[in-house]
């Protein structure tokens, strides 16, 4: 999320699958799609410990 909050997307998409494919992180997409929504989106009515804390909740219901 960083990388492409730099501008680098190319690179945030190579570290994302990377992770996603290599270190087993299987939820990460989903989670990094919530945090850019909430980056663009929410970033002034909630924090990062809330939206995170939603994030997990929203996880364990599935």
């Amino acid at each position: 999320m960083i990388a492409g909050l730099l501008g680098d997307n190319q690179k945030a998409e190579e570290i994302l699958k990377d992770n996603a494919d290599n270190r087993y992180y299987r939820y990460l997409p989903q989670i990094v799609d919530q945090l850019e929504c909430w980056y663009n989106n929410e970033f002034l009515d909630k924090s990062y410990a809330q939206k995170a804390a939603e994030i997990i909740t929203e996880l364990k219901a599935k």
